[in-house]
C-alpha cells in the first residue's frame, strides 16, 4: 500500500492507531478464525516463523485475491458500503483532548491492507526523540481477533510483536498503550497466551480520553502505572468538544463518527453494554456543542454523512430539533446511520422529524420476530406489529430511507419452530420491508471471570441479566471443559450454551449465519454485505473510487512534515465563546515551551 512513499521524518508526542471499521467485516466474513489462531492457540502467540509467516499470506492470497480487496457493495451500484471510509471515534477524541493542552499527536487509520514494510514506514516517520506513546485502540475488531493489537490482512497477531522493537529502535523510551480491549487484565496477559499484549507497557480499561491525559501527566513525573481504568466515563459528556485538525486527514465521502451522548436508557435483558439503565438525560452533550461540532466539520472539512454513535438516538426529540434546525439553516446535506428504537419513533411520531435530520440509514433493534421471545428480553411489542409500521412508513415519508434492522437467534424463548418461522417472514419481501438486515446468535459472558466489572458508580456494567442469571432464563452449559478453554482464549465468552428448547449455540450461529446468506442471495447482494451503506457516484467502477480515497488519503499522511499544536481551543455554548490554552510547562523533548 505505501510503497511508493519515501516519507519525510515528522516525529509526533503521541502516535495513535485507529481501530478500523471496515476490518470487522473483512475478517468476519474473509478469514476464518482458524486461519489465524491455529498458528496461535495451538503453539502460543510467539513470533510466528518466517516459514509459516509465508505459508499464511499464501493462505491470504487464496481467500481474498487482490483484485477483489477494494471494497464490496451491491452489485447495481445505488449504494456504498460506508464502513470502508468510516473513522472510529476513539483516537480521534483521544487526540482532541491532548492537542488542547499542548500535544502533537498522529492517528493513523485505514490500514488493514499494510504490510510489515507500511507500519515499519509510518513507525519510522512518526516516532521520534519527542514520542512519548504509541497508542493502539482495539474497542471493535478484539472480538474477532483478541490477541492482537492491529488489523491487518498481512500482519496477524504471531508478527506483531515486531512493533515494540521498531517503536524502540527510534525511541528506546516511548511507551507502548492499549485500549479498548473487552478482555480484563488478567486474561490478556496470561502468560498460557504470550503475544503483543505482553509488550504493553500500559493498558487502558474502559473510556480513555481522561486517562490519557493521567498517563501523560505521570510520565512528565517519571511514574507510570500498568493499567488505567475508567469504566464510568469521567470525562464532563456535557460540555465535551470534538474538532479535526489537519493531519486527520479528512477525505471527500468520509462518514465521520458522531456523539451526542453516551449510555443508554434503557436495559434489554440481553444487553451488556456500558452505561445501561442511565436516567434519561444524564452523559448528554449541551445541543450548542453539538450544533457548533456539526456547522464547523461542514465548513472546513466538507463533513456532510455522519455515524451516530449514541446507543439510542431517538430517546427524545429535543436532540433531533436541534439537529434539523442545523440542517435547514446551514443547508447542509446531512446523511446519517444511528441506531433508533422502533417502538419510540412511533410512539412519539419522529418520522418526519427524523427525515428532517436527514436520516439515512436507521438501525433497529427488532432483534425477534417471535413475540414470547420479545417479551423476554424487555422488548414487548408485538414484532407483526412493528412489520406492519415499517411497511407504512416505508410506503410513506420513509421511501427514500434504507432500512435496516439486527436480529438475534438464541433466545430464551426460540424454539426450532420458531425460527424456521423468523427464517420464513424475513426471506419473504411481501412480509419483510427491510432493505437490508444482520441476525447475529446470543453470546452470554462469564462474568465470573472478572472481566465485566462496574461501569461507574450508580451504573451496572457488569454484564446483561442473562450473563448475571443464564439458568433462570432456562440456558444449560452443557460442554463444560469447551466453556473453560473457550474463556481462557477468547476472555469471558461462554459459548456452548443451550436454551430450555434445546437450541445451542452452534446450531444458532449456523441458523443465523445462513439466513443472512440466504437474505443477500435473494435481494441480489454481494456475499459479504456491511451494515451502512451510503451513495456513491454513479460512474464509479467497483473498485477504483475506493483505491483513490486510500490513495488520497496516505499522500496526505504521508506527506506530513510538521505537525502543529494548538495555540488555543475555542467552542460555542449557547452563542456565548470560551477559550482554552495549552498547558505550557513541560519540560521533555518536544513539549511546549
Amino acid at each position: 500500500m505505501l510503497e511508493k512513499f519515501d516519507p519525510e521524518k515528522a516525529s509526533v508526542d503521541v502516535l495513535l492507531f485507529a481501530d478500523s471499521l471496515d476490518s470487522i467485516w473483512y475478517y468476519e466474513s474473509n478469514i476464518p478464525g482458524s486461519t489465524i489462531y491455529k498458528k496461535g492457540l495451538g503453539a502460543g502467540f510467539d513470533q510466528m516463523s518466517q516459514e509459516d509467516y509465508n505459508e499464511y499470506l499464501a493462505e491470504v492470497e487464496v481467500k481474498s485475491p487482490s483484485d477483489d480487496r477494494a471494497c464490496f457493495y451491491v452489485d447495481q451500484a445505488q449504494y456504498y458500503a460506508s464502513h470502508h471510509t468510516t473513522r472510529t471515534l476513539a483516537t480521534y477524541k483521544l487526540a482532541h483532548e491532548i492537542r488542547k493542552h499542548g500535544y502533537t499527536v498522529q492517528v493513523v487509520s485505514h490500514f488493514w491492507y499494510h504490510t510489515e514494510e507500511d507500519f515499519k514506514k509510518i513507525i519510522d516517520k512518526f516516532v521520534g526523540d519527542n514520542t512519548l506513546m504509541v497508542g493502539f485502540s482495539t474497542t471493535f475488531h478484539s472480538a474477532y481477533n483478541p490477541y492482537a493489537i492491529i488489523h491487518s490482512l498481512y500482519m496477524p497477531p504471531g508478527r506483531q510483536r515486531q512493533f515494540k522493537k521498531w517503536i524502540h529502535d527510534n525511541n528506546p523510551n516511548t511507551k507502548l498503550v492499549s485500549g479498548g480491549n473487552p478482555l480484563d487484565v488478567e486474561t490478556l496477559l496470561d502468560p498460557k497466551y504470550d503475544g503483543p499484549y505482553h509488550d504493553m507497557d500500559i493498558i487502558n480499561v474502559g473510556y480513555a480520553d481522561v486517562t490519557i491525559l493521567e498517563i501523560l501527566q505521570d510520565m512528565k513525573e517519571g511514574i507510570v502505572w500498568p493499567t488505567y481504568t475508567d469504566k464510568g466515563s469521567r470525562l464532563d459528556i456535557q460540555n465535551s468538544t470534538m474538532s479535526y485538525c489537519k493531519e486527520d486527514a479528512i477525505q471527500h465521502g468520509d462518514e465521520m463518527p458522531l456523539e451526542l451522548g453516551r449510555g443508554c436508557i434503557f436495559k434489554c435483558n440481553f444487553c451488556n453494554f456500558g452505561l445501561i439503565g442511565k436516567t434519561k438525560g444524564t452523559y448528554t452533550r449541551n445541543h450548542m456543542v453539538i450544533y457548533d461540532e456539526l456547522k464547523r466539520n461542514w465548513e472546513e472539512n466538507g463533513i456532510y454523512k455522519y455515524w451516530i454513535l449514541d446507543d439510542t438516538f431517538n430517546e427524545d426529540n429535543d436532540k433531533l430539533e436541534v439537529i434539523a434546525q442545523l440542517k435547514h439553516d446551514s443547508n447542509i446535506p446531512l446523511e446519517l446511520s444511528a441506531f433508533l428504537r422502533l417502538d419510540l419513533q412511533n410512539r412519539l411520531k419522529q418520522e418526519q422529524l427524523l427525515v428532517d435530520c436527514g436520516l439515512f440509514n436507521p438501525q433497529y433493534g427488532i432483534e425477534t420476530l417471535n413475540p414470547d421471545s420479545a417479551v423476554a428480553i424487555g422488548k414487548g411489542w408485538h414484532p407483526d406489529e412493528q412489520m406492519e409500521y415499517l411497511w407504512s412508513i416505508k410506503n410513506g415519508v420513509f421511501k427514500n430511507v434504507q432500512l435496516f434492522s439486527h436480529f438475534i437467534v438464541g433466545l430464551p424463548d426460540d424454539s426450532k419452530e420458531s425460527l424456521e418461522e423468523m427464517r420464513r417472514k424475513l426471506l419473504d419481501p411481501k412480509i419483510n420491508p427491510l432493505d437490508h438486515l444482520y441476525v447475529n446468535y446470543l453470546y452470554i459472558k462469564d462474568i465470573t471471570s472478572g472481566a465485566w466489572e462496574s461501569a461507574g458508580e450508580g451504573h451496572d456494567g457488569g454484564g446483561s441479566a442473562i450473563d448475571k442469571d443464564p439458568e433462570g432464563f432456562g440456558y444449560t452449559f452443557p460442554n463444560a471443559h469447551k466453556n473453560k478453554m473457550q474463556s481462557m482464549a477468547r476472555g469471558a465468552v461462554a459459548k456452548y450454551w443451550r436454551n430450555k428448547h434445546g437450541i445451542s449455540f452452534e446450531g444458532a450461529q449456523r441458523f443465523a449465519n445462513k439466513i443472512n446468506h440466504d437474505f443477500n442471495e435473494s435481494r441480489g447482494y454481494r456475499k459479504f454485505q456491511p451494515t451502512s451503506w451510503h451513495k456513491i457516484p454513479k460512474d464509479a467502477k467497483q473498485s477504483q473510487w475506493m483505491l483513490k480515497y486510500w490513495n488520497n488519503y496516505w499522500t496526505d499522511v504521508m506527506g506530513i512534515s510538521k505537525h502543529s499544536r494548538y495555540n488555543s481551543v475555542q467552542w460555542i455554548n449557547e452563542g456565548e465563546v470560551t477559550e482554552f490554552k495549552p498547558i505550557a510547562e513541560y519540560d521533555w523533548p518536544g513539549g511546549v515551551a
